[in-house]
């Protein structure tokens, strides 16, 4: 699952970052996702887009999600900013939520869910666009912040954005009736990572898809 975010948007070509991008269009960044995302056989991503992803639309009205995932049958695109998985009798919410991160990680993740009624809670809620690596049970919601994978940029840089780099597995329990009955996180984080990684990314793909 992809929290959002899987292009790095568009930049106004006055903009400071223009050139810490190597594509530089709707289009271009949709074939090097299309071409470079890791296939593995059968393994799906399922992903939503995030406030950079939406760039497209607001620039030239095209919704990049959905041009991935035409071209891609192990990428499924459901939607922008969030979506509610129902596996069974548990609900997974995906969320790119549109705020900064407070001054504790834990502070925004908290308030989320407590603006829930009780009826619209999932099981499991997984934030991203925060860049960090978090959890928290709370109101009977097992919740994960996730992390980024590209290595610091210029923007993270000089606006001090605290940038986690990793993923979540998941080993998730259900009971007799499809309910969740526990979650067992694993965190794997990537202490060091290569300067510029994102424009020299190697090309992971492993039988299926050629």
């Amino acid at each position: 699952m992809h929290c959002g975010d899987i292009s790095e948007g568009l930049y106004n070509s006055k903009s400071q970052y223009y050139d810490s991008v190597f594509e530089f269009d709707t289009n271009h960044q949709a074939n090097y996702i299309i071409s470079n995302y890791p296939s593995i056989e059968g393994i799906k991503t399922y992903f939503i887009t995030g406030n950079q992803d939406l760039t497209h639309i607001k620039k030239n009205g095209i919704d990049i999600g959905k041009l991935i995932s035409a071209e891609r049958d192990d990428l499924i695109y459901l939607g922008a900013n969030r979506c509610t998985i129902t596996i069974r009798n548990f609900d997974i919410l995906m969320q790119h939520p549109k705020s900064k991160i407070a001054y504790t990680v834990s502070y925004k993740p908290q308030k989320f869910i407590s603006s829930m009624r009780s009826e619209d809670k999932p099981d499991i809620l997984l934030h991203g666009h925060w860049l960090h690596a978090e959890k928290m049970p709370f109101r009977g919601v097992e919740e994960f912040s996730v992390p980024g994978l590209v290595a610091t940029t210029p923007r993270m840089m000089d606006e001090g954005i605290q940038n986690t780099t990793g993923a979540w597995f998941l080993n998730i329990f259900l009971n007799s009736k499809g309910e969740l009955d526990k979650v067992l996180p694993r965190f794997i984080p990537y202490y060091v990572t290569d300067k510029n990684d994102y424009i020299k990314a190697k090309v992971l793909k492993l039988g299926g898809r050629k």
